[in-house]
């Protein structure tokens, strides 16, 4: 059997959203982001964050009614972990999901040598 992973970025446009969420429908899925930081010498921090997302069968009607809305223009996978009409449960991180992990990267940040308030 051939990869199973699909990757979501923005979508491009309405069709590609629902497309995307079509996919999504009553399914697990990864939220994955990748954080990379170099400072001025070069060294380098990396670290991953993976969050799991439970999505829930959600009917046309409520599908429809979203993409008018165009809130899925900003988002990664064109929803947000907020939006109830999708979303049944998530573990991990809500940063994540939302757009960065501050759990990962406040620390990567200080090791830095940054202070933050």
């Amino acid at each position: 059997e051939g990869s199973r992973w699909q990757m979501f970025d923005k979508p491009k446009d309405r069709e590609q959203a629902k497309a995307m969420l079509m996919s999504l429908r009553s399914k697990k899925h990864n939220f994955i982001t990748g954080l990379l930081m170099v400072n001025e010498q070069g060294r380098r921090q990396r670290a991953v964050c993976i969050s799991k997302v439970t999505f829930k069968n959600f009917s046309s009607k409520d599908l429809e009614a979203y993409l008018v809305t165009g809130r899925w223009r900003t988002k990664a996978g064109a929803y947000d972990v907020l939006d109830e009409v999708f979303v049944e449960s998530f573990t991990g991180s809500h940063s994540n999901i939302c757009g960065l992990p501050t759990e990962k990267l406040v620390p990567m940040i200080k090791e830095f040598g940054v202070k933050l308030n």
